[in-house]
């Protein structure tokens, strides 16, 4: 049985580990961190991946996967060792190691990519690019449409609302993808900030995620439930593909709600179905309504 060494207990590094050792291998991981190695010694996963915590329980009890804090422990005997710590971006944004971990998930329209990844490496590519003399008007113009949709969203909401001071808006969804704990670059964490700044009255929601992970302003209230955090709400904005969401009873969303204006962040819902159910709809990045539409959806939400 060949002996692996994963460097890193992160979101990447233990996901690999459970991984290779469900194949077979004994894999022994390795952090600096002695507060995270004692938990995942103890069964318990810092963070959240569906199903991860029953196949590291089931790989520590039949003896392919350990926990330690000393490098010469892991790698003594290591025949294979993965690195999977992370590669910040320094002052100027180059990278000590850049590779693209990507499919078709991220380029979804919609409010655009976060992640600890993606965002870093195209920093990182521009840098290099740069570096070396080579044109960077695509890169920077990635970066920027980036940036700009979670602006395109806000002002959606802002002129079928008439405003955002003091309208009550609902954020669905603060990891930066579904099916994780990860804030890091989230666009749902950053339209919480933009309808703050706008003087909104900000309510946010995740099926994973609290508030004492993100740490949101303190004027944003953090909602357990759906229904209740919608209620006599003027608008929500769907931040995050979450399954949950997708499976809304949306004529009770749309009874609960002050006025039923829905921005659809992650173009989960059909336009014509939420139009049929009275909704103020628009989905980020699927083209303009027809003049006629915006006008009937705007006169609903009067």
């Amino acid at each position: 049985m060949r002996h692996i060494a994963v460097v890193g207990a992160g979101y990447v590094g233990v996901t690999t580990a459970i991984g290779l050792a469900s194949l077979g291998y004994r894999v022994i991981v390795v952090d600096i961190d002695g507060d995270r190695i004692a938990q995942l010694q103890q069964g318990q996963v810092p963070f959240y991946e569906p199903g991860l915590p029953e196949m590291l329980r089931e790989m520590q009890l039949v003896g392919r996967l350990s926990f330690t804090t000393s490098y010469q422990a892991a790698l003594h005997d290591a025949d294979i060792a993965f690195v999977a710590v992370g590669t910040p971006s320094g002052d100027r944004g180059e990278a000590d190691l850049s590779y693209m971990r990507i499919g078709r998930a991220f380029l979804q329209a919609g409010l655009g990519f976060g992640g600890s990844c993606f965002p870093k490496d195209v920093k990182a590519l521009r840098h290099t690019l740069d570096t070396f003399g080579c044109n960077t008007m695509l890169v920077d113009a990635i970066l920027g449409i980036n940036a700009e949709q979670r602006q395109r969203a806000i002002q959606v909401v802002e002129r079928l609302l008439g405003g955002l001071s003091l309208r009550t808006v609902a954020v669905l969804g603060l990891a930066f993808k579904p099916n994780t704990s990860d804030v890091r670059e989230s666009p749902g964490l950053e339209i919480v900030r933009l309808l703050h700044a706008g003087n909104a009255l900000v309510r946010a929601h995740d099926p994973v995620v609290g508030p004492q992970a993100v740490g949101l302003p303190p004027a944003v209230a953090y909602f357990d439930d759906v229904y209740e955090m919608v209620t006599d709400c003027d608008a929500i904005i769907i931040a995050t593909e979450w399954d949950e969401y997708k499976k809304l009873d949306l004529p009770r969303l749309k009874e609960l709600m002050r006025q039923p204006v829905l921005v659809d962040g992650r173009n989960i819902f059909e336009p014509a179905r939420m139009l049929e159910l009275g909704f103020c709809y628009r989905g980020i990045g699927r083209g303009h309504m027809p003049s006629a539409d915006i006008i009937s959806a705007h006169a609903r939400c009067s």
